[in-house]
């Protein structure tokens, strides 16, 4: 299942039991407000494997837990605070060492 979400106003994504369990790709983009993703709206998702995070300028970093073991993909794009982060020498870098397919 794949489900795309821009949610301008908020500040923290995804709240616990907003997202269908059964989610296997999931796209955030253009959430200009979006300063952080909450780590236990993401975990409850088990069946996610790709997340893509598109135009959220002020996205800051990963949550303090990481990503979820499940995912196998990510991409980052125009996040530019987040980038930095998750480049090779970045503070987020090992957050998503576990992902096979990385692209920033």
């Amino acid at each position: 299942m794949l489900l795309g979400i821009s949610t301008p106003d908020a500040e923290c994504f995804p709240d616990e039991g907003l997202l269908p369990l059964s989610l296997s790709f999931l796209i955030i983009s253009d959430c200009r407000n979006l300063k952080k993703l909450n780590y236990k709206g993401l975990l409850e998702l088990s069946s996610l494997r790709r997340l893509n995070l598109w135009k959220c300028p002020n996205l800051q970093c990963l949550p303090e837990e990481g990503l979820p073991k499940s995912i196998s993909f990510l991409e980052i794009r125009e996040c530019p605070l987040l980038e930095q982060r998750c480049h090779k020498r970045g503070k987020d870098r090992g957050k998503i060492a576990h992902i096979r397919k990385v692209f920033i």
